[in-house]
C-alpha cells in the first residue's frame, strides 16, 4: 500500500488498456508482432488495477471502482476464452475487495457512508 501510494503520489498510474477489438497503430503492432504477449500484458495491467491498494487509491470511490471492474473482467472472460481463468480470479478478487470493505464497516451509518460515498 505504502509503495502505491508513494508511486501515485509522484503521478505514476496505471493506464487503462485498450479495448479489445482496439483497431489503433498501437495495438494492430502489439497483436501483429506477439499476440500472446500482447494478452498477458493486458492480464497483468489488470492484475495492477484490480490490487486492493490500487482500488483504493485510485479511485474517489472504491466500492463503485470495484463493481465496475468486476463487470469489465467478467465481459473480457467472454470475449477472450482462453484467457477466461485469470480474468475469473481478477474478477473475484476485486468482488472480494467489496465485500471486505462492507466487512471493516461497524455499523448502518458506515456502510451507508461507504456505499453512498459520503
Amino acid at each position: 500500500y505504502e509503495i502505491a501510494q508513494l508511486l501515485m503520489d509522484q503521478g505514476h498510474t496505471i493506464a487503462r488498456p485498450h479495448p479489445v477489438s482496439c483497431a489503433c497503430l498501437e495495438c494492430s503492432n502489439a497483436r501483429c508482432y506477439d499476440l500472446l504477449k500482447f494478452s498477458l500484458s493486458r492480464i497483468n495491467t489488470y492484475r495492477g488495477i484490480a490490487s486492493r491498494a490500487h482500488l483504493s487509491l485510485a479511485s474517489e470511490d472504491a466500492m463503485l471502482a470495484a463493481f465496475q471492474l468486476s463487470r469489465e473482467l467478467r465481459r473480457l472472460a467472454r470475449k477472450e476464452p482462453e484467457f477466461k481463468p485469470e480474468y475469473i480470479a481478477l474478477e473475484s478478487l476485486s468482488q472480494d475487495y467489496s465485500f471486505e470493505l462492507l466487512g471493516m464497516c461497524r455499523n448502518q451509518s458506515e456502510v451507508t457512508a461507504v456505499l453512498n460515498d459520503l
